[in-house]
C-alpha cells in the first residue's frame, strides 16, 4: 500500500505554488500528500561539484528506506527528553530521491542521498502555513536536524537520525498506525478536495460514512441520512484496482436539502457519489475518496 502523509486537524483552502528555485522540492512534498500548499519556501540550495562527487555509499540504506514512512517515538537533546506539542508525531518519508517531512504544521520537501550513513539533505524548501509557535518552533527543530547530516541506522522497522546533540527514533507507519478497513469502521468526515483545493467545513454534525458490506453504504452528510448500494472492491477477488480499492456508487437515497443551513457540506459529498465511482486509499486512521472528476472526500475512522 502506498502511505502518505495525513493530517487529522482542518485544512485551509489554498492552492500549490511553484516557484523556480523549490521546483523539485515542490515535487517532492507534492508527492507526500501535501495539497493544502500555500507558499513554498526554499531553505536552502546546497549543490556543489564537491557534494556531487562525493555521492557514494549507503545504497543499500537508500534502497531499505524506499517507498517507506517513520513516525518518531522518542526524541533526545543534549541528552534530555524533548516534549512534542501535544497531538503531533514527527514523519519522514523516502520516495526515490526524494524525502518529505512534517512535525504537525508545515510540510517539508526536498532531495537527499546517503554518504556512507550520513543523511545529505538538498533543495530543501517548507510550505508557509499559519500556525501556533510551539508548532512552528518544532517545525524549524526537524529542518535544522535533517539538514546537519545526521547519522541514520536502520534496523528493520526501526530508524534512528542522530547528531552531536540530538537523537531521533522512528518506526515505520505501517507498524505505528496499520491501515484500518475499508468495510466495517466508522469514517467521519474531515474535508473535501476539488482537483489542487483542500477546504473543510465546520458543521454541527459532521458528516459521516460507513461501509457495512460490500454492497451496502450509509451515512450523514450534515443535513440528513442516506443510504445507497454499492460495490467495494479491494482487489482480492478479481483484477488490479486503483489505490487500496475501489468504489461503484448506485443511486443515493437520501433526504432534500432544502432549508438546510448545511446544504453545501451535503453537496461536496454527494459530489463525490454522484460521479459513479472512486478510488480509495487508506492510510493508517485515514481515508480518501477520490472521483474520477477530480472531487474527493477525506475522512477519518471514529474513535
Amino acid at each position: 500500500m502506498t502511505r502518505a502523509q495525513t493530517r487529522a486537524e482542518p485544512w485551509p483552502v489554498a492552492r500549490r505554488s511553484n516557484p523556480s528555485d523549490g521546483n523539485r522540492a515542490l515535487q517532492a512534498a507534492a508527492r507526500w500528500g501535501y495539497r493544502w500548499i500555500m507558499t513554498f519556501r526554499p531553505l536552502f540550495v546546497l549543490l556543489s561539484i564537491g557534494m556531487i562527487a562525493s555521492a557514494c555509499g549507503g545504497s543499500g540504506v537508500a534502497d531499505d528506506l524506499d517507498g517507506r514512512q517513520f513516525w518518531s517515538t522518542s526524541v533526545t537533546e543534549d541528552g534530555a527528553e524533548r516534549s512534542l506539542v501535544e497531538g503531533t508525531t514527527i514523519r519522514l518519508s523516502f520516495d526515490g530521491d526524494n524525502i518529505g517531512a512534517s512535525a504537525g504544521c508545515n510540510g517539508m520537501g526536498g532531495m537527499f542521498r546517503l554518504d556512507g550513513d550520513t543523511l545529505v539533505v538538498t533543495e530543501m524548501g517548507m510550505t508557509e502555513m499559519g500556525c501556533d509557535p510551539a508548532r512552528h518552533d518544532q517545525d524549524n527543530f526537524v529542518a535544522a536536524l535533517i539538514t546537519a547530516s545526521p547519522t541514520v541506522t536502520l534496523l528493520g522497522d526501526e530508524l534512528t537520525l542522530e547528531t552531536d546533540s540530538v537523537r531521533l527514533d522512528m518506526v515505520d507507519a505501517v507498524v505505528a498506525n496499520p491501515d484500518v478497513a475499508i468495510v466495517g469502521t466508522a469514517w467521519e468526515v474531515t474535508g473535501f478536495i476539488d482537483g489542487d483545493a483542500a477546504t473543510s467545513m465546520s458543521i454541527g454534525q459532521p458528516g459521516t460514512l460507513v461501509f457495512t458490506d460490500d454492497s451496502t453504504m450509509s451515512g450523514f452528510d450534515g443535513c440528513g441520512d442516506f443510504s445507497a448500494s454499492v460495490e467495494v472492491s479491494d482487489g482480492s477477488t478479481g483484477g488490479p484496482v486503483g489505490g487500496d480499492g475501489e468504489v461503484q456508487f448506485g443511486p443515493v437515497d437520501r433526504l432534500t436539502t432544502a432549508g438546510c443551513s448545511d446544504a453545501a457540506y451535503a453537496s461536496m459529498m454527494h459530489a463525490v457519489f454522484d460521479s459513479g465511482d472512486a478510488t480509495i486509499t487508506i492510510d493508517g486512521q485515514n481515508m480518501t475518496l477520490l472521483s474520477r472528476t477530480g472531487s474527493a472526500i477525506t475522512l477519518r475512522a471514529s474513535s
